[in-house]
């Protein structure tokens, strides 16, 4: 800890020394940065799985030893009545805020991940919750809330 505080106050030294000109370069050129990053981000569906796989915007993600490739995933459809009941509750939204043990991911008809398609076939209706598990896939048929979630998904780990 003591090395990071005295890196920062190198940094603010050296930072302080620079002449103005160059400081108001390095914030438009961070500026910049962040704007082409947001950019990119927000339109590459690619760079969105992989960023998404490699868990870098959850910090709490970052801490656990997280590396199947288990989902639990909420197949929904536009204009279904129970589907937006769900969206509505936030218990998905919840779940995945708050689980952190598994990828709990939404298909919804806008925006269909292409390593779901397999199952997505075994879609009888929606909602459909489905845990995908090394491959194989488990449909939670309980009640549609946090709690239920947790409790199927702590059953089937």
């Amino acid at each position: 800890m003591m090395s990071v505080v005295k890196d920062v106050k190198k940094f603010l030294n050296k930072l302080n020394k620079m002449k103005l000109k160059n400081k108001v370069l390095l914030g438009v050129l961070i500026l910049v940065s962040a704007i082409v990053l947001h950019y990119v981000y927000n339109r590459v569906p690619l760079l969105q799985n992989i960023v998404s796989k490699l868990r870098v915007l959850n910090p709490l993600r970052l801490m656990e030893n997280y590396s199947s490739g288990d989902k639990f995933v909420f197949f929904s459809m536009e204009g279904c009545g129970h589907c937006d009941a769900v969206h509505t509750s936030g218990e998905f939204e919840n779940l995945k805020k708050n689980y952190t043990d598994i990828d709990c991911v939404e298909d919804g008809s806008k925006s269909p991940d292409p390593s779901l398609a397999e199952h997505r076939k075994n879609v009888q209706g929606y909602p459909t919750f489905m845990l995908i598990k090394s491959g194989k896939a488990i449909v939670h048929d309980g009640p549609r809330t946090e709690s239920a979630f947790t409790q199927f998904l702590s059953q089937h780990k």
